[in-house]
């Protein structure tokens, strides 16, 4: 039996390392395999789960010169792809360091994705309290949860705000501790908008964003992100935040911050950072998914630094909150 469960294994966890690479290079439109990119990071612990029972295998055989030469191929594939998937992920653990003493202000910023409003709003007004947040970033916010926040003090910290609550999926808005200005529409289907804000002379320019997730053809996903691409390359913010539906291994994201954002997350050095199913809120019980994609996002305009970033649970939601300290040029 374990003869044939060991090149099994070995067989399924390369099978599907090289088809999360594949997705990941090929770049599919139709949803399923848009959200396949997704999972680009997950063929790191299979290809060396391959390796592993490679190595048992040979370990294990009576006849370890014979079957070498016959597996030192699919242990070449999985070390081969480790090393693709190693040179993706390793600018996420990097940083690019401090930033200089004269820097502008630090701020701390959060975004969250209330889940068609069910998030536990006073849940949410507390921890944005407890983090200090600057400006908080709302998506899926419905009248109904606006109102519960606003119960629970949200105004008394950030007594500014931007954007629309709306039924459904498509309410989002911005909420700060400075005067917001000149808020302008982005024609996602979803509610998106840019706003302008001051903090000690600072002006800067906020992107708060959630494009329609990748269904179907995903269509409306790609465009979408085409419009979020066109407004950061007519006038690049200083701050986008939201929940983009799409990670680092998407091109879609890349080519946004290819338009001159940068990822707090990869800029600040805080390696892979997951927010997507948020712990137990998908399944139940043994069978409930951990995170396990990076969707939601904080990135960051010329001049601007990040240098943490961290995920935190919120009650009654499937996002785990964004939460990044930057510092303006």
């Amino acid at each position: 039996m374990r003869r044939l469960l060991l090149p099994l294994g070995a067989a399924a966890c390369l099978l599907a390392g090289a088809g999360l690479s594949t997705v990941r290079l090929v770049q599919p439109e139709v949803g399923l395999a848009v959200r396949l990119v997704a999972l680009a990071p997950w063929a790191v612990p299979a290809y060396l789960l391959a390796l592993l029972l490679l190595v048992s295998m040979l370990l294990t055989s009576r006849a370890r010169r014979h079957l070498a030469p016959r597996l030192a191929p699919w242990a070449a594939l999985a070390v081969a792809g480790l090393v693709l998937h190693g040179t993706w992920l390793a600018p996420l653990f990097v940083g690019a360091g401090e930033p200089p003493a004269d820097a502008g202000p630090r701020l701390r910023v959060m975004t969250a994705n209330l889940l068609n409003g069910t998030a536990d709003a006073e849940a949410l007004v507390r921890l944005a309290e407890a983090q200090d947040v600057d400006l908080l970033a709302v998506q899926e916010v419905t009248p109904t949860s606006l109102l519960l926040m606003e119960e629970a003090g949200l105004n008394e910290q950030l007594p500014f705000h931007a954007g629309q609550a709306l039924y459904g999926v498509e309410g989002t808005m911005l909420y700060s501790r400075f005067p917001l200005s000149g808020e302008r529409a982005v024609p996602t289907r979803w509610t998106s908008f840019v706003v302008a804000a001051r903090v000690e002379g600072t002006r800067f320019r906020v992107l708060v964003t959630h494009p329609e997730s990748p269904m179907g053809n995903a269509a409306q996903w790609r465009e979408d992100h085409r419009m979020l691409r066109e407004t950061v390359g007519g006038r690049p913010p200083d701050l986008l935040m939201g929940d983009l539906n799409a990670t680092p291994d998407h091109r879609e994201l890349r080519a946004l911050l290819d338009a001159g954002l940068r990822d707090a997350a990869e800029q600040a050095g805080s390696g892979w950072q997951p927010t997507w199913p948020s712990a137990g809120e998908v399944g139940r019980g043994p069978l409930s998914l951990p995170p396990v994609v990076t969707i939601d996002h904080v990135l960051v305009g010329d001049g601007w630094t990040a240098t943490r970033t961290r995920t935190l649970e919120v009650p009654g939601t499937d996002h785990a909150a964004l939460v990044a300290e930057v510092v303006a040029p």
